[in-house]
């Protein structure tokens, strides 16, 4: 069991403890960035495999706006640089 788990866990009680509606944002951005570094770190993780797991981690985050009432949330996902990355790369972004 990764050792990220546990502390995650305890990072999300303790953020939802402190939050009140008095002080939650109506409209959250996320930039997704770092997928491709986080396949390069763990070694053997194909860039595309990293996206998916970037995608996984934006499900979750987006049940957790929901969850929490946050109104409108922002995504940038794609940028025109984006494009001088290989055809199969690119194609596995869709």
């Amino acid at each position: 069991m990764s050792i990220l788990k546990p502390v995650y866990k305890v990072y999300e009680w303790y953020i939802s403890r402190n939050l009140s509606p008095e002080n939650m944002p109506k409209h959250v951005a996320i930039i997704m960035d770092g997928n491709r570094r986080f396949s390069r770190i763990q070694g053997n993780i194909d860039a595309i495999e990293g996206h998916k797991r970037g995608i996984g981690t934006l499900e979750k985050f987006l049940d957790w706006c929901v969850d929490l009432e946050i109104e409108i949330v922002t995504v940038y996902a794609f940028s025109i640089e984006n494009f001088n990355r290989t055809d199969r790369e690119v194609r596995g972004l869709r």
